[in-house]
């Protein structure tokens, strides 16, 4: 699973590789990536909903590229199921939520695992 945080309302280009179920060493080319996307805003349900567009392979690579729509991304958060015949499947979660930050706060990052200190950060606009 990929998961993108990015701000509600923007375009996002998405570019994943499929890797070949034969041979998993590489990528899958020649293939037609099908979609499922879900959104949800605040702790409603999940609802299905059509992407503006579909996936395109970049060349001959097995990398396929989905342009999101600002009205894809217009919701707290979205997940993409990707299918391939041929290929492994996978899923791309987008998250426009900022968790609870909040503007005029200070904010001191620490390292879990070394306890290392980061400097104080204060935000100063909403992402």
């Amino acid at each position: 699973m990929t998961r993108i945080v990015a701000p509600r309302g923007s375009e996002i280009q998405l570019a994943i590789p499929v890797v070949d179920s034969n041979a998993p060493e590489g990528f899958l080319s020649g293939g037609y990536p099908s979609t499922e996307a879900y959104h949800q805003d605040g702790s409603g349900s999940w609802v299905s909903f059509s992407l503006a567009n579909s996936f395109a392979e970049i060349g001959s690579s097995g990398i396929y590229e989905l342009l999101l729509s600002p009205a894809d991304t217009g919701y707290d958060q979205v997940i993409i199921k990707y299918t391939c015949s041929g290929g492994a499947s996978g899923m791309v979660w987008v998250s426009t939520k900022t968790y609870g930050l909040s503007t005029g706060i200070d904010y001191r990052w620490t390292n879990q695992e070394s306890g290392a200190g980061f400097d104080v950060v204060q935000i100063t606009q909403e992402p």
